[in-house]
């Protein structure tokens, strides 16, 4: 996936996301916890032209390794740690490896009670996930958020990872893979997520309450712009997930008191 974001963008590095579901040892109350602590952790890879893939998989390897010493981190703590304006997510791509493993026997609660694994409705925020299913055959499926990229390009996408699987058994330098991928790949850069609503500041000065004020002053703090409209869409503005949770921190903070987080999911404007 690497590889084919790097073609993608033209660039010799590149982050995406990688989810890991660890459990800090020491983490209090984990035997009553049910279900994976998922988190998604960035991915920073490196693709010196000159590199050969056997050195560049390896330390890949490497790398991964030393993530899930930190998998319990959440992407907003981490996020605290960079540069990245909280505007931004850290990454606009991520990976999802299914390798989910449990005891068929635990399916059964007794003659009267079972429990069956069943197929259930899938949705991304990224701007592509990439989901991968073990198995004797491996199954991978690119899933695009709303206004993402368009089928088109997804299909393009895909080709390019294939064509990155295929090339790795052949080749053993990463400019000889480069080179027999789509050349049109390369042309179409900067892989992003949907695109900011577009606002014009000069509008008229709204009668705002206090409440609304403070709201506005929130946002505007946090996606780096002024004068805000108090009817426009947190969503459409370009928010999402970890930006929605500085929001709720900060709202909370400025006007003390305890919202419940899944009103600003309910009245996004």
């Amino acid at each position: 996936w690497a590889i084919g974001l790097g073609d993608y963008s033209g660039r010799q590095e590149v982050v995406f996301g990688a989810a890991f579901s660890g459990r800090a040892p020491d983490l209090t109350g984990v035997e009553g916890l049910v279900g994976p602590c998922v988190t998604n952790l960035p991915m920073r890879v490196r693709l010196p032209s000159h590199a050969d893939l056997d050195t560049l998989l390896r330390a890949l390897q490497r790398d991964v390794s030393n993530l899930t010493a930190h998998q319990y981190l959440s992407t907003e703590e981490i996020q605290q740690c960079t540069d990245i304006p909280w505007k931004h997510r850290m990454f606009d791509s991520l990976i999802v490896f299914q390798n989910y493993q449990f005891d068929r026997d635990a399916l059964q609660f007794g003659g009267a009670v079972q429990c069956r694994v069943d197929e259930a409705p899938e949705a991304t925020g990224y701007a592509v996930t990439l989901a991968v299913t073990p198995a004797e055959t491996i199954r991978i499926r690119l899933l695009s958020a709303v206004g993402a990229p368009d089928t088109q390009t997804i299909r393009e996408l895909a080709d390019a990872l294939v064509g990155v699987l295929r090339g790795i058994s052949q080749h053993a330098d990463l400019a000889h893979l480069q080179a027999e991928l789509p050349a049109h790949l390369a042309e179409r850069a900067d892989l992003t997520a949907t695109e900011s609503a577009q606002f014009s500041p000069s509008r008229a000065v709204e009668t705002r309450t206090p409440t609304q004020t403070v709201v506005a002053a929130v946002w505007e703090s946090l996606f780096g712009q002024e004068d805000i409209p108090v009817d426009i869409n947190f969503f459409d503005l370009g928010g999402h997930s970890i930006l929605l949770l500085r929001v709720h921190l900060r709202l909370s903070q400025e006007l003390k008191r305890d919202i419940p987080i899944v009103m600003l999911l309910q009245y996004p404007t």
